[in-house]
Formats: C-alpha cells, structure tokens, sequence
C-alpha cells in the first residue's frame, strides 16, 4: 500500500536465506505456458503512464497473473476484479510516496522527535525519507487509485531477458498484491483514510503490513512444499525467523542504505509493522486461521502497539487508557504555541527508553505501558518543548519506566525533567523549571489513576 516505505526488500531476502534455504521452487521451471498467456488478461489490466513505455507484453502480464493467483491460494481470498498495474520508474515512486507526506506532518514530526532527543534537530528529515523510499520501494499498491505500481527495472526484464518475476521481485509483489486483497474484500481503502494518533495508527499498519508479511512467508513456504500452518505451530522457529529482523539493528548493521544510517526512531516507525505485525498474525493464524486475520481487519483492529506486541492483551481486548491532557493541564508555557497533542505508545515509547542501550530499543522497560499522551509547542524559534504523561499497570511498572527515564538521558539539565507519583510518569523537555502548574495537574492525574 502507499504507506509501504520500509524494506520490504530486505524483509526479502530475509525470508528467502532463512525460510527457503537455496531449495529451487517445486514443479521445476516457471516458465510461462500459451494457456497462462491467455488467461493473464482476466487477472490484470495494464496502464501504462508514460506515452514512451510501450504496454506490459503478454509475457509480463502472464507473469503478473501467475502471481495474482498464488496471492488467492496463500491468502485464500479472491479478488473482485481485475488490478490495474503501473509501471514506473524509482524516481517516479519515490517522488509519488513522498509527495502523499504533507509538510506540516513532516515538519511537526521533526520538531516532536528532536525535541524528544530522539533525532537532530538539524537532521534533513523529508531528504533522507526521500533516499529510503528510492532505495527500498520495488513497488506498492495504492488503495486511493485502486493500482499495483512496479518499478521499471523488475518489470522490464519479463519478456526480455527472462519469463518471470526474480523470487526476491515476486515476494514483494505478492505483498503488495495482498494489500489490493485487503482493499477489495476488507475495507482497506476506508480503512487508510481514517484519522489516528500515532500509536493507533502503528496498531492498524501491524495489521495491514503483518497479513501481506505472513502471506509472503505463505507464499515461500509453498514453493518449497511447506504448509504455513506448520510453520505457525513452530513458535520458536517462527519468531526466530522474525527476530532476525525486528531487532532492527542485527539485521541493518551491514547495511550502508539510507535506512540502516536513519536515527532508530524511524527505523522503527518503517520496520516494526510488518515484524511485530508478522507475529500478531501468525499468532491469529495459529487459533483461526485466516478467517481470524480478516477478522482483526473488519471487526477488531488492536487499539495500540501494546496489543500487536502482547497478544494476550489483544485476546483479552484491554484497552489503553485515554489521556485527556486538557483535564489536567491548562497552562501554557510563556513564549510558546501548543501545537498538536499525540499518544506514541509502547512501542515508540520503548525507542525513548533504549537511547542509551546497545540497541538502541528498550522494550522490557516500556512493557507495562498502559498509555501516554505527549503535548508539543513551540517556540519563537521553531524550537519544541514537550510535556509527557503515561500511565502504568503497577507501581513496579512505573518505577522502571522512570529509571528507564532516566538512563535514556545521558546529559539531564534543568529543562529536562523526569518525575514519579504513584502509577504515573511524567517526562518535560525544553522547558525551564519551576513549573507548578504541570506539577500539580501531574499529581492530580497520578491520583485519579
């Protein structure tokens, strides 16, 4: 979908060394026969933008149509009608991705994250989306104009130098044409319109990007004669195949792509929905199959990255508390606009907590999240300023999220403030004490939980 601006590729070639060990697909060649030739126009139609690229031959949309058809088999869903595929080049897809990123969105992220410490303020943060998406993007499906878009150097080859799709090609395009499943039989399309914060926003992507991931693991573990559900009832080995990924680091240190040299924070924001997600689902899929999957899309998205990461919660349907800043807080720091009020969840909140660890990430120390909302402002000198509540499940729970607080800062001074009372936390940066009013809103809200 539009929003596919991680590595997918890399996800790629994960699962290919590790799931498919070199094995060659079953049923030897995949060389396209007259009678899949034929049958590839009622699979796809084609529109080709550019008035200098001729259409897709025969040959590549046999191709495509071989692929549309293992997307049925291994998501076992069909499609309502004909995708219409596009052809482009990386230069075009990184400038259609990036143009859907509003600036304002963009600039705000900059001025939270860096006021968080969690990027420089000075970082070119629009540029270095840019140099991921020209990297990592092979192709997307776009749910606003119904098109499976491809780029130009993996759909070139079919028909000229070779009769189908690269493996590490066809992987990827399977994900992307699941996400065109979800948008003709889930609701995906109104789905991705909708308005969320932060952390819902990364629940809902955990679903989205997390379905097409456990179906391009599907799809590989069929070429070799594999059943998914084997796979999924292999816990250890699933999540062992997952976990070379999702740390986000093991998996990027070798690499010297834009992606690998990006601050964690968006390493996470990109990675983490189809890794986290990819659990979530197997675990679905291991007690329902894919009927508990569409389920999770129409009836019951997760709420937060709390529920993707703890499937319990999921199960158990425990939802994180609502923080209504504007019950607690009515003060306004001097010299500042309130720009935007956000809740980042467990899973970005564990980012803010593993600043100072080898990784970068700190995820036991942020489990125990039972919600947050942060308030940005701004000042005269397009410098941010935050104030940050969060709740806990215990005591205990609070008292490691503040000494996670507090390890994450490695130069504290007098605008950066971290205080607990009970359950709650509280975290101010960019603010100069004495600040009685977020004290004394703070310990009214510690009090009422």
């Amino acid at each position: 979908m539009q929003a596919d601006r991680a590595m997918v590729i890399w996800w790629a070639y994960v699962c290919i060394m590790t799931a498919c060990g070199g094995t060659p697909p079953k049923g030897g060649s995949d060389r396209s026969t007259t009678g899949e030739i034929a049958r590839a126009s009622h699979a796809v139609s084609t529109v080709d933008p550019s008035p200098n690229r001729p259409p897709l031959n025969q040959q590549q949309q046999a191709a495509i149509a071989k692929l549309v058809r293992a997307t049925e088999r291994v998501r076992q869903l069909k499609f309502r009608h004909p995708v219409a595929v596009e052809v482009h080049s990386g230069t075009q897809i990184s400038k259609h991705l990036a143009s859907q990123i509003e600036p304002d969105e963009l600039q705000e992220a900059q001025l939270l994250y860096s006021a968080l410490g969690l990027i420089d303020a000075d970082l070119d943060l629009q540029a270095l989306v840019q140099s991921v998406l020209r990297e990592e993007v092979v192709g997307y499906y776009d749910p606003k104009t119904k098109k499976l878009v491809v780029r130009d150097d993996v759909m070139l080859p079919v028909g000229t130098t070779q009769t189908q799709f690269s493996q590490e090609a066809a992987v990827v395009l399977v994900h992307e044409l699941v996400h065109a499943l979800q948008d003709q039989q889930l609701g995906l399309g109104d789905a991705y319109e909708a308005t969320r914060d932060t952390d819902a926003e990364h629940a809902f992507r955990s679903v989205v990007e997390g379905d097409a991931t456990l179906a391009m693991i599907a799809f590989l573990v069929d070429r070799v004669g594999g059943s998914l559900g084997a796979m999924t009832q292999l816990d250890a080995a699933l999540h062992g195949l997952l976990e070379r990924g999702s740390d986000l680091g093991g998996g990027l240190a070798g690499s010297n792509g834009a992606l690998a040299r990006a601050p964690k924070i968006l390493q996470v924001a990109l990675v983490a929905p189809y890794l986290n997600g990819a659990k979530m689902c197997a675990t679905l899929y291991r007690s329902g199959g894919w009927a508990a999957i569409d389920a999770a899309h129409e009836a019951r998205l997760p709420r937060s990255t709390e529920q993707v990461l703890h499937a319990e919660k999921y199960r158990r349907n425990e939802r994180p508390l609502e923080i209504d800043l504007n019950r607690w807080l009515s003060w306004r720091p001097p010299n500042m606009t309130h720009v935007d009020d956000d809740t980042l969840g467990e899973l970005e909140m564990s980012v803010y907590f593993g600043r100072a660890t080898n990784t970068r990430i700190d995820r036991k120390s942020a489990t125990g999240w039972n919600g947050d909302r942060v308030r940005l402002y701004r000042d005269g000198r397009d410098q941010g300023a935050v104030i940050w509540f969060s709740a806990w499940d215990s005591v205990s729970d609070a008292e490691e999220a503040y000494a996670a607080a507090l390890r994450a800062d490695p130069a504290p001074g007098a605008n950066k403030r971290v205080r607990r009372v009970g359950r709650a936390l509280l975290i101010t940066r960019g603010l100069t004490p004495p600040t009685p009013h977020i004290d004394k809103g703070f310990e009214a809200f510690a009090r009422s939980l």
